[in-house]
């Protein structure tokens, strides 16, 4: 169990991850964060590949009241930043964030089974979200991969949420 709640993190110039709930083991093999709250923080990145809230394979985990400023433009967006993203995991809430200049996804559900096992995203609210200025709102998508088989995306529920200015789409969805 953990809780996370009211940290800023401004990346000052560095390429760097901003919040991060992932398994202890090698390539996200490890035991999983379970029960997890993170809420009410501002994270600041720059661009380049990085996650501003990073869920690893995490089970009942509530990312909630969040700001995330990613500082892209459609001229310098990164293609490889992620706002939040749920890279496996199961009854996962994403609600009320407002998420602002992101390279890729302001919010990125789906992981690699390729690198990672167990990475299915599974009962995942996505719920009173505020989304502007990025290249995609809210992407889901499943792969497939030699090690870890496929990764599905089932039981998710994306609603009222809200996406101005975005470079790309709103809502993209590959299942």
């Amino acid at each position: 169990d953990f809780a996370v709640r009211h940290l800023e993190v401004e990346s000052g110039g560095v390429v760097l991850n901003g919040i991060m709930a992932v398994p202890a083991g090698e390539g996200g093999a490890g035991e999983i964060c379970t029960n997890g709250v993170i809420e009410g923080n501002t994270v600041r990145m720059e661009q380049g590949h990085t996650y501003s809230i990073w869920s690893q394979r995490g089970d009942h985990i509530q990312i909630i009241g969040n700001h995330i400023d990613g500082g892209a433009t459609v001229d310098s967006a990164h293609t490889s930043q992620e706002g939040i993203e749920i890279y496996g995991g199961n009854d996962v809430l994403i609600s009320g964030n407002f998420i602002t200049g992101i390279g890729n996804s302001a919010i990125q559900l789906g992981g690699l089974p390729a690198i990672t096992p167990d990475c299915s995203v599974e009962n995942v609210v996505v719920v009173g979200n505020q989304i502007s200025n990025c290249r995609i709102g809210v992407f889901g998508g499943l792969q497939w991969g030699a090690v870890g088989g496929p990764a599905h995306l089932r039981n998710v529920t994306i609603e009222e949420n809200s996406f101005t200015g975005m470079f790309e789409g709103g809502l993209v969805m590959r299942i």
